[in-house]
């Protein structure tokens, strides 16, 4: 039981929640990769990890942009 807790805890630990700002910014990012906009969606991407959010997703979609 200690173990989850634990686990549960150092996941905290380096995720950030995303805010309403954090989210829009990332769906214009994404809309922007859509477009073939790469350069666009890299620096959106770029800001977003800068402003520490964090997300699989962000550097998923960071890494495909460049």
């Amino acid at each position: 039981m200690a173990r989850v807790f634990l686990v549960l805890g150092l996941q905290g630990l380096f995720t950030k929640p995303a805010s309403g700002e954090n989210h829009i910014m990332f769906d214009k990012a994404n809309q922007m990769y859509r477009n073939k906009m790469f350069d666009s969606a890299a620096g959106l991407y770029q800001q977003l990890m800068n402003d520490g959010y964090r997300s699989p997703d962000l550097y998923y979609n960071a890494g495909n942009a460049l």
